[in-house]
């Protein structure tokens, strides 16, 4: 939902999906090595090649986004608009997952493992701090439009509580259809 305050200010907030999330490595991995305490340790003996761990965090959020818009008029637009726009969201978690690949060996229990929910410790909420520019231009007529809208995501809190902090920023590219309701407004 977007409001305009003035000719060149506007107001939006919505709801979106966030899927984010990041990657760590063991690496070298030797006999008797603790590779994760849900999985144990190293008892492979062969020297064939590099033995790591892969270790991949996944975290998936609804998020309240309330963003501030600033029109910049550019003469060398001639219909489209562009935006700028900042402001902020309240992220809740609604899925955590971490998928570990052992590579190079295996153990009893397999290759492969998934586990959610509370492994890693993640937070339930987080804010974030959003601006970016929206680029918007007209397909039918003046009151729809496409839009092209690269951000950037700064989380203030982190996304878990154990030991290995993570902050998840994060590059976003939206691409869409605006309608605008109100046909009278420019």
């Amino acid at each position: 939902m977007s409001f305009t305050s003035s000719r060149n200010t506007g107001i939006r907030f919505g709801l979106e999906y966030m899927d984010a999330g990041f990657r760590r490595v063991r690496e070298d991995l030797r006999f008797l090595d603790t590779i994760h305490p849900n999985i144990g340790i190293v008892r492979d003996l062969s020297q064939t090649g590099g033995a790591y761990a892969e270790f991949n965090y996944s975290y998936k959020y609804m998020q309240i986004p309330f963003l501030f818009t600033k029109n910049l008029e550019l003469r060398s637009l001639i219909e489209s608009k562009l935006h700028f726009f900042a402001g902020g969201s309240i992220s809740v978690l609604l899925k955590h997952q971490m998928i570990t690949k052992l590579r190079g060996f295996s153990t009893r229990e397999g290759k492969d493992f998934k586990w959610e929910g509370v492994e890693n410790e993640p937070q339930r909420f987080n804010f974030n701090l959003h601006t970016g520019f929206r680029l918007e231009n007209p397909v039918y007529g003046k009151n729809t439009f496409i839009y092209l809208q690269p951000g950037l995501y700064f989380p203030i809190l982190n996304a878990n509580r154990s030991y290995e902090k993570a902050h998840l920023y994060a590059f976003s590219l939206q691409l869409g259809v605006m309608v605008r309701l109100d046909k009278d407004k420019a």
